[in-house]
């Protein structure tokens, strides 16, 4: 089973948790995801909590998700002030635009912030990503 795992396509962990009773991983950890699964990861779920504050900066040598589609995040909060800061690590670390799925119901402020960053990811630049804070 294991000998698989790197040619996973889905990868679906706690998806509709729900984060007020427990965390989730944090966003920079989402380098140790793409360096595992960068050239066949499709689909990913799983709850992100907002700790800390986010780094958009990578390693110069992370590997990216080439495939990466859709990001689930279930009912995970994201604050106004991680919405850039998440849509930049987000757009370093993917090659194609990400569909960011939420279970918030609509017209609330979570839901809201998951649409703002959604649209940041739309514009992001694909070509060629920023290490370590530089251009």
């Amino acid at each position: 089973m294991g000998r698989s795992w790197p040619l996973m396509e889905s990868l679906v962990l706690l998806p509709d948790a729900d984060l007020r009773d427990g965390p989730g991983i944090a966003p920079g950890d989402l380098i140790h995801l793409a360096a595992a699964f960068s050239s066949t990861l499709r689909n990913l779920a799983i709850p992100i909590t907002f700790s800390d504050a986010i780094s958009p900066a990578i390693p110069q040598s992370v590997s990216r998700f080439l495939k990466l589609e859709t990001l689930g995040v279930g009912f995970s909060a994201i604050a106004k002030q991680n919405i850039r800061p998440f849509a930049e690590l987000l757009n370093r670390l993917t090659t194609n635009k990400v569909f960011i799925m939420h279970s918030h119901e609509d017209d609330t402020e979570q839901a809201e912030n998951w649409e703002q960053t959604s649209k940041l990811l739309s514009v992001g630049n694909r070509s060629t990503p920023v290490v370590d804070g530089t251009a």
